[in-house]
């Protein structure tokens, strides 16, 4: 009985000890990394480059996305779509960015923002006057 009873206890603290070192850590939204104090939104900020494609034409255009110092979670882009706009995003739990619809001049744009291969694609759609254009901002 002694032998079952020893037998039964040591697999019982293998499996616990394995189960233990299988967790893992989850971060607090917008951090991520292995002691969860990287902002995910890191990899997307900076003054870039890059081409847009949308539905009326291609073109070239810098883009600047900065933090938003009051929320982790969020970045502003500036000049999309080559309009001196402001426009804010909302890192999500997946580390995209979703633009959420807001006014773009006399318009409104939507979106969201990923990083590929280290470079940001930013998708959206201004809508104006009735009219929409579908874009692809991908850094050079």
């Amino acid at each position: 009985m002694k032998k079952v009873f020893r037998t039964f206890v040591a697999i019982a603290l293998v499996g616990t000890i394995a189960g233990v070192n299988s967790c893992t850590k989850t971060c607090d939204l917008g951090y991520e990394g292995d002691d969860c104090k990287t902002e995910v939104r890191t990899k997307y900020l900076g003054a870039f480059n890059g081409t847009e494609s949308c539905t009326t034409g291609n073109s070239t255009i810098a883009v600047n996305i900065t933090s938003v110092a009051s929320d982790v979670t969020k970045v502003n882009f500036n000049n999309l779509y080559g309009a001196a706009f402001n426009n804010t995003g909302t890192v999500q739990a997946d580390g995209d960015i979703t633009i959420a619809n807001q006014t773009f001049g006399t318009g409104q744009i939507s979106g969201s923002a990923t990083v590929d291969a280290g470079k940001v694609k930013v998708t959206y759609t201004v809508t104006a006057g009735g009219a929409s254009d579908a874009c692809t901002w991908t850094q050079n």
